[in-house]
């Protein structure tokens, strides 16, 4: 799945920023996506994340907001060009742990219909 890169942000907000991203075209195929995953954890009691999606890749994840005062983030949204996802992963987040440990990949899911990685 080729996704373009877009733009750059920051988790909450430019002010406060928490998490820098560079932001991900929501492409149909993406969309798709996000769409069918949701739907097939719903059964299992998992519920839709209530915040509009946001596709982005996370750049940095800052300690405090105060550790970036010189960042900048303009309204323009450049154009970094195209990255081809083969999979996606799905993290457990264990927010006690060190920061090393936090994010705890469970499984790998191919973007190809019929592969599976582990």
């Amino acid at each position: 799945m080729a996704l373009r890169l877009a733009g750059l942000g920051a988790f909450p907000t430019p002010h406060q920023p928490r998490i820098v991203w560079a932001g991900v075209e929501p492409a149909p195929a993406l969309l798709g996506w996000v769409e069918t995953i949701a739907a097939r954890l719903e059964p299992l009691g998992i519920q839709r994340e209530p915040r509009p999606f946001t596709p982005h890749i996370s750049l940095a994840r800052l300690a405090t907001p105060s550790d970036a005062p010189s960042l900048a983030f303009h309204s323009h949204r450049p154009h970094w060009g195209e990255l081809v996802a083969e999979s996606f992963a799905l993290y457990h987040t264990l927010p006690d742990a060190p920061p090393a440990e936090r994010y705890q990949l469970r499984y790998r899911f191919s973007t190809s219909p019929s592969t599976h990685l582990k």
